[in-house]
This record gives structure tokens, C-alpha cells and sequence, in this order.
């Protein structure tokens, strides 16, 4: 949704935008990063993919930029 707001916004202006997007769960399978690690073992893990998932997302972002 947020997207389609920006999206309009550069059409409408005449500029260009783009979007990176991540998840960081699973709604069929209760799997996410930020569990508690007290109670889930491998939470650890899953905070651990989630920031090098966001690391990824801000080096294809930076990249795409040259794109625009």
C-alpha cells in the first residue's frame, strides 16, 4: 500500500521510484525473526537471517539506485 503511494506520487511528478521489500516471517508456519529466545532455541537464527536479509535488501537498493 505504501508503495502505490509512492509509485503515484513519482508517476504524477514525473520522476521515477522504486521499492525493496522483505519479509521476515511466515504466516502459515509461525516462523519469524523475532521470536523470544527463552522460548524458541533457534531464535537466535532466525534474527541472525533476518538482519543479513536487510543487509542484502540496502546493497540492492544502493545498486538499483544507478537504474533510476
Amino acid at each position: 500500500m505504501e508503495c502505490s503511494a509512492v509509485f503515484t506520487v513519482a508517476r504524477l511528478r514525473g520522476l521515477k521510484a522504486g521499492a525493496v521489500l522483505g519479509v521476515v516471517g511466515n504466516i502459515a508456519t509461525g516462523e519469524h525473526a523475532y521470536k523470544d529466545p527463552e522460548k524458541e532455541p533457534l531464535a537466535h537464527e532466525y534474527k541472525k537471517k533476518a538482519e543479513e536479509a536487510i543487509e542484502n535488501a540496502i546493497k540492492v537498493a544502493v545498486g538499483s539506485v544507478k537504474y533510476l
